[in-house]
């Protein structure tokens, strides 16, 4: 038996800038603009993504991000595009396609805002 996880092969012509910038597209469609992010190179995965650590207070998650142009990246509609076209991205080693790990991002950094407001 084996299991197909479309978008998780290597991502070609990746470039480190369109990472950086896909990065602030993440972080401003989790809505949580307040968000810190670093680059951590060291944790690159070296197949066309690249290692970045966003946390606010005392939680952090690692984002490994493609760096192919965002409209090759950001699958947020599934009526208009074809998921099988998009490259995953990995939040703590586990791959996502964009609007989960979106989703995802809201999710932990609500937790810890709500925690921090009691």
């Amino acid at each position: 038996m084996f299991c197909i996880n479309p978008g998780s092969e290597f991502v070609l012509n990746s470039l480190e800038d369109n990472a950086y910038r896909n990065m602030q597209q993440l972080i401003i469609d989790s809505t949580y603009i307040d968000l810190n992010c670093a680059r951590i190179s060291e944790k690159d995965y070296d197949d066309g993504r690249y290692a970045f650590i966003v946390w606010k207070d005392n939680v952090c998650t690692e984002v490994q991000m493609p760096g192919l142009l965002i409209d090759k990246v950001r699958f947020i509609d599934d009526d208009n595009q074809d998921i099988w076209e998009f490259p995953r991205l990995y939040l703590d080693d586990s791959s996502w396609i964009w609007m989960v790990a979106v989703s995802i991002l809201k999710s932990t950094f609500k937790e810890v805002s709500k925690v921090c407001q009691d």
